[in-house]
């Protein structure tokens, strides 16, 4: 009898220890269970390294395309500031060639003066003005006269004349003063003049020369010398 309730008291602690163990097996299955479960809550909630890495590729792009377009425009103004430059240069060397008047006796004047000879006051003469008119500016354009010295200017101007008989000195100075009104025309409304220049063969010449930087300079001063000099 002693010895069966022995074996009892083992069984009921056999069973209480199994019983036990069963618990703790299953705390450990559902503790598991919820740290998975949280894991996979975690990967959920966390935002993608690839969404991120495209915020940073989209935020990028904007100022690329920022740098590009200011490269763009400083590229553009230094061009714009290259040819200003080249045109202020430009404009320059026209202004201030031969400015001690050396190569203005090279054949040119004389052609250009000669222009006023061989016509009057007749059917025709306004064409021959404003033939000769244009061919003036043109040569005082070519040289800038403006910034050659005046006494090397009007010596030029005496070397060509003193090559003239009487009769072409005369003729010279009466068509000189239509030359001049004429020519002050043209630079003051070359298109007035279109019918006027298109007939004397010259409208395209003079519009070319009109809208040069120093025409009115170069202008003026050929004028000058000539009315000074051509006496």
């Amino acid at each position: 009898m002693r010895r069966f309730r022995g074996y009892k008291v083992q069984v009921l602690l056999l069973a209480t220890v199994l019983g036990f163990s069963m618990t703790l097996s299953g705390c450990a299955k559902k503790d598991k269970s919820k740290d998975v479960a949280e894991v996979e809550l975690s990967k959920t909630a966390s935002p993608s390294p690839t969404v991120e890495g495209d915020e940073e590729e989209a935020e990028e792009t904007p100022s690329a395309s920022a740098s590009a377009s200011s490269e763009a425009q400083s590229t553009s103004s230094a061009t714009t500031s290259t040819e200003k430059s080249t045109t202020s240069e430009t404009d320059e060397i026209e202004t201030k060639e031969s400015v001690d008047g050396s190569g203005i006796n090279d054949g040119t004047l004389k052609n250009a003066m000669g222009y006023l000879l061989g016509w009057g006051h007749s059917a025709g003469s306004g064409l021959k003005a404003t033939e000769a008119s244009v061919k003036l500016i043109s040569w005082s354009n070519k040289y800038g006269v403006s910034g050659v010295s005046s006494s090397a200017l009007n010596a030029a101007i005496k070397d060509v004349y003193n090559t003239y008989n009487d009769d072409n000195k005369e003729n010279f100075k009466e068509n000189l003063a239509d030359v001049i009104a004429v020519g002050d025309n043209v630079i003051k409304d070359a298109d007035g003049m279109k019918d006027d220049l298109e007939s004397a063969g010259v409208y395209d010449e003079a519009k070319s020369q009109i809208g040069k930087k120093n025409t009115i300079r170069n202008w003026t001063a050929l004028k000058g010398a000539l009315s000074a000099s051509c006496k």
